[in-house]
């Protein structure tokens, strides 16, 4: 009898101090989140993901706590962070930390044929979180509207560099296609560039009756009039 009530006093006891360690080991994720959310790039919208390690420190629920960043993989979001616990159980540690901020991503709108142009049309803006981005990411609309299509892009695709090619410059002075599209016509005629527009870029036209046209130029020598 008194080996049984032994043994369920240890096993009582040292469940309690599990539970114990577990809430102290919360708390030092808490503390650690709030010291990330504290760094000027990281916000509310930001996700952490922390991955302390089962130390006997974490049993100890500490009151002086200061943290530090190690390392920090701005493309990953990963983080080493160390922290020292300066109280009376004085006691430091490392550990690892992921933070994964909203960005926008950029999108193919519908398949892309190899060699169009792309415009703004083509794109559409998906605000979500990646934990692991590719490093030839597309992170700006500009580096994609006005270049061409490299290969076949299926609808839906992230934008990544291998993806667009460099259109050509057209030059002012040039002679052009120009294009007018409407209600079920469309109209074909040359004109001459008063611009040296790039791919996708706005261009203005002289016809030969001299009347100046604004479109957006769709192609090696063809510009599309806006209505």
């Amino acid at each position: 009898m008194c080996k049984f009530l032994i043994t369920f006093v240890l096993l009582f006891f040292g469940a309690d101090s599990t539970a114990s360690g577990g809430e102290h080991k919360q708390f030092l994720i808490q503390e650690a989140s709030r010291y990330l959310r504290s760094l000027p790039d990281i916000n509310n919208d930001s996700q952490i993901k922390i991955a302390i390690p089962h130390l006997a420190t974490t049993s100890h629920r500490c009151q002086d706590l200061k943290f530090s960043v190690i390392s920090r993989n701005h493309h990953s979001g990963y983080f080493k962070l160390g922290v020292l616990c300066s109280d009376s159980a004085s006691w430091h540690s490392t550990f690892n930390a992921y933070v994964i901020n909203p960005r926008n991503y950029f999108l193919a709108a519908h398949a892309l044929d190899e060699g169009q142009i792309i415009k703004d049309s083509d794109i559409s803006v998906l605000h979500d979180f990646k934990a692991v981005t590719p490093t030839s990411l597309i992170t700006k609309r500009e580096h994609i509207v006005g270049y061409a299509v490299a290969h076949p892009i299926a609808k839906g695709k992230v934008f990544q560099r291998a993806d667009l090619k460099l259109a050509k410059n057209l030059a002012r002075g040039q002679t052009i296609k120009i294009i007018s599209r409407g209600n079920g016509f469309l109209i074909s005629n040359q004109g001459t560039l008063l611009n040296s527009p790039r791919n996708g870029q706005s261009a203005r036209v002289e016809t030969a009756s001299k009347q100046v046209l604004t479109g957006v130029v769709e192609g090696a020598a063809v510009v599309e009039i806006l209505n």
